[in-house]
């Protein structure tokens, strides 16, 4: 054979081997995952490569992180990189720079995931890939290989392995309760094609009901003893949440729970522990339903607060169901008299009286399985209390002198009537929208029980709907005039919109539903089961929104 063709298979096979292997060579992956109660996701991924100067690390597709951080380690600690987010389809990659001018470089990235576990028929239910996707270019990627990997996944204490499913062999081993899903493969594996494991699993018996806390706000006023107000603002995540359990070290009293129509229903029991709280909502939460309530107690000072001399420290752990907290703070009004000498974490102290300091520390997101200690530090040399009574004596005879005076020069004047306010006007159009919708669902209830005919419930309905547009439209005008006349009411006003797009959203379902009926697309059985969940979720909306006009009226 001439010696042209030999050269040419060599130079061949050469150039396909260098285009599997990339220009850099050999890349080892190392990921841990861990799951956490709630269906919490952390994942570290270890990446070892040669020096490159760009580098993007794709996320699972359509995971949105609620935190990561990327590190690079310099051979004595590990260094933070400054790090982009690019979008490309439902991918989000991580664009960083990790070159260090050495012929390698170790990285390590972490992710927090809240959202990506789902929860259906009593158990988690997870795909993930066992390495990221890594490539140099997001637009002209080079085909590199992942030519060592190493995966562990651990479950959640107590929980147990339903099923895994995954294009390479993984193992399962238990440690220290704990369930481990483990592979190890030195195959070379494409670098952006990443194979997904699905993994399925049942939560522990001792697991709370899968929730997540949007915020969580401590306001904390101490005096001869310390009253503490807990907001919350939970996130269904679960099936129907019908209670929300709350552990409280040490002992309390004065338990209470209140939403914006008033008070909820408690129970608490103490233990060798501490407390365990109970709040029942007004009805039972859906699956992504948002619930708000605060959760009132008192505690001894001498539960949370030390003293040496004028020296006070207050020592307090953030309690707060299983769950991840998107955003957490504390407010702190110290003692009239006291002054704030120092707190741990670091946070903000403000006068709020010529007398009196307020200390807030906002502590972000807090882990599920993590204890948030917040310590602050004060003198209050509490002997200028004794002069309040002569004080308060001196300013109600100034203030009696200054009421009495007017009071005899007064003249009887005939009362005017008062003219009707916008906030009240607003209020008498939701209640006749509430009839309208509730009339609503009168008819539909005939109709089921064919107590009137088809003709006479579209005629009514078709009455009742052009009249609630045109309370919508009224509606929708006065929230402007009143926002501006009453900018204070604007979270109630919020909370009432937020009601309502979940109402509009169930009765756009509704409608579909009947639609998909009448063109044979879905079974007289499934209508109706669907029919039921979507009219159990109109009632759950339209009280909502009759707790927002109640708290309304409470600011009237």
């Amino acid at each position: 054979m001439p010696p042209t063709p030999l050269i040419l298979i060599a130079l061949l096979l050469f150039s396909t081997s260098t285009q599997g292997q990339g220009a850099v060579g050999e890349i080892g992956v190392e990921r841990y995952v861990e799951l956490q109660p709630g269906g919490i996701l952390l994942i570290n991924d270890t990446i070892t490569l040669e020096a490159t100067p760009s580098l993007y690390i794709g996320q699972p597709p359509g995971f949105r992180e609620e935190r990561v951080i990327a590190q690079i380690y310099t051979g004595t600690d590990w260094k933070t990189l400054d790090l982009d987010i690019v979008e490309k389809g439902n991918i989000r990659w991580l664009s960083i720079h990790p070159s260090t001018g050495g012929a390698t470089c170790r990285l390590r990235i972490s992710y927090l995931y809240v959202d990506e576990v789902e929860w259906r028929n009593g158990e988690y239910r997870l795909e993930i890939p066992l390495y990221p996707a890594i490539t140099d270019s997001v637009e002209n990627p080079t085909p590199w290989n992942i030519t060592q990997l190493t995966f562990r996944a651990y479950l959640p204490e107590g929980a147990e392995l339903v099923e895994v499913d995954s294009p390479l062999p993984i193992s399962n081993s238990t440690v220290d309760d704990r369930c481990l899903l483990s592979l190890t493969s030195t195959k070379p594996l494409k670098a952006l094609e990443p194979p997904e494991a699905a993994v399925v699993y049942t939560p522990s018996t001792m697991e709370e009901h899968p929730i997540t806390l949007e915020s969580m706000r401590v306001r904390m006023h101490i005096g001869w003893s310390t009253r503490i107000e807990e907001e919350y603002a939970v996130v269904n995540r679960g099936g129907a949440l019908e209670s929300l359990h709350i552990m409280i070290p040490g002992r309390v009293r004065g338990v209470r729970a209140y939403d914006r129509a008033g008070p909820l229903k408690v129970s608490s029991r103490a233990g060798d522990g501490g407390v365990d709280i109970y709040v029942y909502p007004r009805f039972p939460i859906g699956n992504g339903e948002r619930w708000s309530f605060t959760l009132r107690y008192t505690v001894q000072n001498k539960e949370i607060i030390t003293r040496s001399k004028s020296r006070y420290r207050l020592n307090y752990t953030l309690h707060h169901p299983p769950c991840y907290v998107s955003r957490a703070s504390i407010v702190i009004q110290l003692p009239e008299g006291a002054f704030p000498t120092g707190c741990q974490p670091s946070g903000e102290a403000n006068r709020v009286s010529p007398i009196s300091y307020r200390v807030s520390i906002a502590l972000g997101d807090v882990m599920p399985l993590e204890e948030a200690v917040v310590s602050v530090e004060y003198r209050w040399t509490p002997f200028w209390l004794l002069l309040r009574p002569t004080l308060w004596g001196l300013l109600i005879a100034a203030v009696s002198a200054l009421i009495a005076i007017p009071l005899r020069r007064r003249r009887v004047e005939v009362e005017e009537e008062e003219k009707p306010t916008i906030l009240g006007e607003f209020l008498d159009l939701y209640d006749r929208r509430i009839g309208l919708l509730l009339e609503l669902e009168e008819l539909e209830g005939e109709l089921e029980r064919k107590e009137i005919g088809r003709e006479r419930f579209e005629r009514k309905s078709a009455e009742a709907h052009r009249r609630l547009m045109e309370l919508s439209r009224r509606l929708k005008r006065l929230e402007g005039r009143l926002l501006e006349e009453r900018p204070d009411l604007s979270e109630e006003l919020e909370e009432l919109r937020r009601a309502e797009e979940e109402l509009e959203g169930v009765m756009a379902a509704l409608r579909g539903l009947e639609r998909r009926l009448r063109r044979r697309r879905i079974s007289r059985r499934d209508y109706m089961e669907r029919r039921r969940e979507h009219v159990e979720r109109r009632r759950r909306a339209i009280r909502r929104i009759e707790e927002a006009i109640s708290a309304l009226r409470g600011m009237a």
